[in-house]
């Protein structure tokens, strides 16, 4: 039965209720949904309590009028005849908590509230409570149409036979539901009370009575079951549920289909209810109780057999639709998801891949259907991601192996019923050829469970030890070949790799849920801190990782389905979200300040879940290897290029690309112009009947990455003309206007630019002072642009220009269509750029420019919402270009790494550059997957600015990020002009200026601060401020910023330090979880480094002035 959807679906109800349910070790108390229309009562009225079955009493009401009683409370007394000690202490208790909550939030209005309850000497009671008094017993009668209402439903619904656990489990769904949601009418969890001005006052609904209604919010409920549960009033084991809050899903943004889409809302409603209340306590006991019973419900949901073949119990579906169970599973609970992926990734799949008939006929509908556990057993204590190391070991006997060893971080080990082991069966031959994988069954004679460990995270996931004493396998159990363990192992490293990036993927999800949530419930300082720049700042850079994570996931899950899988994405899907995940959580952290360094919340939790996926299934270390080794490996195999575009700009572009940025000044350019629009390439979205190819924006995309691979300078002056100026015209132009521009632009006989900035007015748009008079059938502009791309060499330029100076701002301002003949207009000098050289960006200057009023883009006024509707799009576009340069970042750096050697050997065989190289890698696949999931989303009509802007932001700043790491392998000659490494730096700079800058983006502040404090190195910065503190010449910008960034040093190097410990640095056993979780503290007390951050550029900013 689902009674909190029934209680929560019920109508007609108009009264509030308080309930108090009796344990005979304690109460809980809770709140029902009801609206409160009736009146007050008097609370001496005598009545007593109406038995509606052996666990269940309801008070029923009178009429009369009483300031000191609440409508509609109803009592729960559970199996009272047994409970002889009687509670009231603890009933006067857990009300006296909530009698201070509410004065304390309401102040002085607060007269009293009621609590229902039972003691041994009075029977069943309401008790109600003045606040300046003691505890008053008051057998009340409650008058109103709701408690009549809730009598008759809990009557109808709760039969004579009912059971106490089914009483409990309603107690439950209720408070559940009142922690999930604020009251309105209608709603659930409303909490009354009386004033002492006689008025009533609860959350919502009903009148309000003389005007001096106030809200009491369920933080008041939460209050009270919070802080009684500390105190040990109330026992049980439901715990409150913290910043529970879900931000949803764009599903349309990552090409899901509708049967993807119902999967994850399906999977998302059956956590809700079976795993979300629990995960809390899951991790503070590090213990799921109910492991048993909600691996069955989830093997009847289907969820345990996705990929499995029907005929074996499986659903059948795709990697994709796996990565999404998984990926809501541990946005629920990362433990309970890191026990499912080790079932479906470690165990199922082998055998479902490798298994003979009889193998999966034997073991995978139990598996499916959740009877039994998977779990997989390679690691021992000297013996991580150096497989061949292993030692236990398989001697065959007959139709038998004896296995000897033991094996160690086993995930699901003490609670598997199925264990693919691994052992060597061959200690004379090559290592790799020595291995043989088994399938164990728990109750095989010799095997046996050793301790379970006792993590940092991932607690209640069950990780063990596992021993082997002559453990006897019937060789019938060999999973694969005797001997091919290691090809069993590799070759289905990319699927589990793959699943089990989901993981982090999930906790990305999950510590948005509780930041964004927190930071808009939270206020300080008199607004929300969601409000405060810094903190918008982190969210923004929160919810870009999770996107482009997300992104990735599914591409790489996408190929997967497709039989397209590469090692080297697989390594850097997991490689990526892992990392990501481990900040995000540490963000979520520093978002909830205090809050988010206790327990009760779970972000701490989420944090130390995280950390798990960058050491278990290989560490980061490890998988930069691999996909270091992988590029290594593939890069004398002939690379599929670009088709066309590349081997056209091989030809036409690439070989000048040095001497046009040496020149700043491309001599061919209206030859290459005119060559690409022969090819197409400069309509490729216009509309055929304009001269253009009717290409998608994904199309467009794709051209655009390739022109800033060859040449970043002119794929800007390409984008400008493509994106700032054509697609304007074509989303808003008349019929004239686009039968007479377009097809020039098309076909590269013409330019186009699009004029907006001004010295004074860049992203501030509206504070321009070009303007434009109408005069008859003209208008007359006077005035300057500056920094305008393409500016002195475009033939059609889009122009805005103030028409109204008297109305609001963004109402006075027109777009106009100006062409480069037009009278009064002219070019000013060109600008000499640090990059970019060879794209043309110059002044533009208005003298009485006669322009025609049919040249007007849009309508008169409306030139703002001309340049604001046109955003998503310059956005989509601008990031292609940081791709493609991020792109030949990694072909300079590649092969320069391929061919360069020192100390005898290629550089890029040294595991440092390896890793840089990886890195590099991981990052621009990742913002190509962000990339080409937002342009799909525009083509497909559902494309959203958070993630237009989002995809810019990212890509800009990972190819300046990569620039610079182009530079660093090339060394000494990355350094000098003759290489194009710097060139690559300075073009990608200009995407975290141009459009809108990073700042803009992310705001100013932060940066200030990190620019300041990173100048200075921990220790000696420490000692300089102590010397000035000494000399008594101490200033608060600095002792902010030593804390601020010994802090942030610190908390990296206690991650850096579980990361080189592995597995041990993951087991509480070793002291480097604690140094990591010590050190977090120290962003958060004392001032969080956000407001460190404040304090600092403040100061910076007073100096400045």
């Amino acid at each position: 039965m689902d009674f909190g959807n029934d209680w929560m679906t019920a109508k007609h109800s108009t009264g509030t209720t308080i309930m108090a349910v009796e344990f005979k070790d304690g109460v809980i108390i809770g709140a029902d949904s009801r609206t409160s229309t009736g009146t007050y009562v008097a609370n001496r009225v005598t009545d007593k309590l109406t038995k509606i079955t052996d666990h269940i009493y309801c008070c029923r009401s009178g009429s009369a009028a009483d300031t000191q009683a609440i409508a509609g409370i109803v009592a729960y007394s559970l199996n009272f005849h047994e409970n002889q000690t009687g509670e009231e202490p603890l009933v006067s208790e857990a009300a006296a908590e909530f009698k201070k909550y509410c004065y304390n939030y309401r102040d002085e209005l607060v007269a009293g509230i009621i609590v229902a309850g039972w003691d041994k000497r009075h029977g069943g009671q309401v008790y109600s409570i003045p606040l300046g008094g003691m505890c008053v017993r008051d057998k009340v009668t409650i008058g109103g149409s709701g408690s009549s209402y809730v009598y008759g439903f809990i009557k109808e619904y709760f039969k004579e036979n009912m059971e106490q656990e089914e009483c409990v489990e309603f107690v439950k769904k209720t408070i559940f539901h009142a922690m999930h949601h604020d009251g309105s009418s209608g709603g659930v969890c409303r909490i009354g009370i009386i004033t002492k001005d006689g008025v009533e006052r609860r959350t919502s609904g009903g009148s309000d009575k003389a005007g001096l209604r106030k809200v009491v919010t369920t933080m008041a409920l939460r209050h009270i079951l919070r802080s009684a549960v500390q105190k040990r009033v109330l026992r049980t084991s439901w715990q409150p549920l913290r910043c529970m809050s879900h931000y949803p899903i764009d599903e349309n943004l990552y090409g899901l289909s509708t049967e993807q889409q119902q999967l994850r809302q399906t999977v998302f409603n059956f956590l809700q209810k079976e795993l979300a209340p629990y995960a809390q306590e899951i991790d503070k006991e590090n213990n799921f109780k109910n492991l048993r019973e909600f691996w069955k419900k989830s093997g009847e949901l289907g969820l345990l057999g996705i990929s499995a073949p029907t005929e074996y119990g499986g659903t059948g579906g795709s990697y994709l639709d796996q990565c999404i169970v998984y990926e809501e599973i541990s946005r629920v609970s990362g433990a309970i998801g890191l026990s499912y992926g080790a079932h479906v990734s470690l165990c199922l799949n082998q055998l479902k891949r490798l298994g003979t008939d009889e193998q999966k006929e034997k073991y995978l509908p139990k598996l499916c259907s959740g009877e039994h556990m998977g779990a997989l057993a390679m690691s021992e204590p000297n013996a991580g991601s150096d497989v061949v190391s292993m030692r236990t070991s398989a001697e065959k006997k007959g139709d038998y192996y004896i296995l000897n060893g033991s094996k160690f971080w086993i995930t699901n080990g003490p609670d598997a019923d199925t264990i693919i082991v691994y052992a060597k069966t061959n200690f004379s031959g090559p290592a790799k050829h020595g291995i043989t994988a088994f399938i164990v069954e728990k109750d095989f004679p010799g095997f046996r469970v050793g301790q379970k460990l006792d993590k940092l995270g991932i607690r209640g996931s069950n990780t063990g030890e596992l021993f082997f004493e002559d453990c006897k396998v019937p060789a019938k159990n060999i999973l694969g070949q005797e001997g091919k363990g290691v090809y069993v192992l590799m070759s289905g490293l990319d699927y589990e790799r793959l699943l089990l990036a989901s993981g982090p993927v999930g906790l990305m999800q999950a510590a948005c849920d509780v930041a964004f949530d927190y930071a808009h419930q939270r206020k300080a300082f008199g607004q929300r801190i969601g409000e405060f720049q810094l903190i918008q700042a982190k969210m923004a850079d929160m919810y870009t990782l999770m996107v482009a994570s997300r992104c990735y996931l599914y591409s790489v899950a996408r190929a997967v389905d497709a039989g397209t899988a590469n090692a080297k994405d697989c390594a850097g899907v997991i490689l990526y979200t892992a990392e990501n995940a481990t900040k995000l959580g540490l963000d979520c952290i520093q978002i909830l300040g205090g809050n988010g360094y206790i327990n009760e919340y779970p972000a701490g939790r989420i944090m130390r879940d995280a950390k798990l996926y960058e050491i278990g299934a290989g560490t980061s270390e490890v998988r930069r290897l691999v996909i270091g080794r992988t590029l290594n490996n593939e890069y004398n195999e002939q690379q599929q290029l670009r088709q066309t575009v590349f081997n056209f700009l091989q030809k036409e572009l690439a070989p000048y690309a040095q001497e046009i940025d040496k020149e700043d000044n491309f001599k061919n350019l209206r030859e290459f112009w005119k060559k690409i629009g022969s090819l197409g390439l400069l309509g490729v979205t216009t509309p055929i009947e304009y001269g253009g190819t009717g290409g998608s924006y994904l199309d467009q995309c794709i051209v655009i990455e390739e022109l800033g691979r060859a040449s970043g300078a002119i794929s800007n002056s390409y984008v400008a003309n493509v994106s700032l100026c054509m697609n304007q015209l074509k989303r808003l132009g008349t019929e004239e206007q686009k039968e007479k521009y377009l097809p020039k632009l098309c076909t590269g006989e013409h330019m186009g630019a699009l004029a907006m900035s001004e010295p004074n007015a860049g992203s501030d748009v509206v504070s321009m002072r070009t303007r434009a008079e109408k005069k008859g059938d003209y208008y007359i502009l006077n005035g300057s642009k500056f920094w305008i791309t393409n500016g002195p060499d475009a033939d059609t330029l889009i122009v805005y220009a103030k028409t109204n100076f008297s109305g609001p701002p963004k109402y006075g301002i027109t777009a106009f269509i100006i062409e480069k003949d037009f009278p009064g207009f002219k070019r000013g000098r060109k600008l000499d750029k640090m990059g970019m050289r060879g794209s043309s960006t110059g002044e533009l200057i208005f003298e009485d420019c006669k322009v025609p009023a049919k040249n007007v883009l849009g309508e008169d006024g409306k030139g703002v919402y001309v340049l604001m509707t046109g955003l998503d799009y310059e956005r989509l576009l601008l990031a292609a270009t940081p791709l493609g340069i991020m792109q030949a970042a990694c072909d300079v750096a590649f092969d320069y790494a391929h061919q360069r050697k020192a100390f005898g050997q290629r550089i890029g065989e040294f595991q440092l550059i390896q890793a840089k190289m990886a890195d590099m890698y991981t990052l621009m696949v990742a913002s190509r997957c962000y990339l080409y999931n937002a342009a799909r989303a525009v083509d497909a009509g559902i494309a959203n600015a958070k993630d237009c802007a989002g995809v810019l932001l990212y890509t800009a700043e990972n190819a300046t990020k990569l620039g610079l790491d182009c530079i660093q392998i090339l060394g000494g000659n990355g350094y000098i002009n003759e290489y194009p490494a710097g060139r690559l730096l300075r073009d990608a700079k200009f995407f975290e200026i141009g459009g809108g800058t990073s700042e803009i983006r992310r705001l100013v502040i932060a940066k200030m601060a990190d620019m300041y404090t990173l100048m200075v190195a921990s220790r000696c910065y420490l000692y300089n401020a102590a010397r000035a503190v000494d000399a008594g010449i101490a200033n608060a910008k600095d002792c902010a910023g030593v804390l601020l960034y010994t802090a942030e040093n610190a908390t990296k190097l206690g991650l850096d330090c579980v990361q080189i410990l592995g597995g041990n640095g993951y087991i509480n056993e070793y002291p480097a979880g604690r140094l990591l979780r010590d050190a977090k503290f120290f962003e958060i007390g004392g001032g969080t480094s956000e407001i460190r951050r404040l304090v600092i550029g403040r100061t910076l900013n007073r100096e400045y002035k």
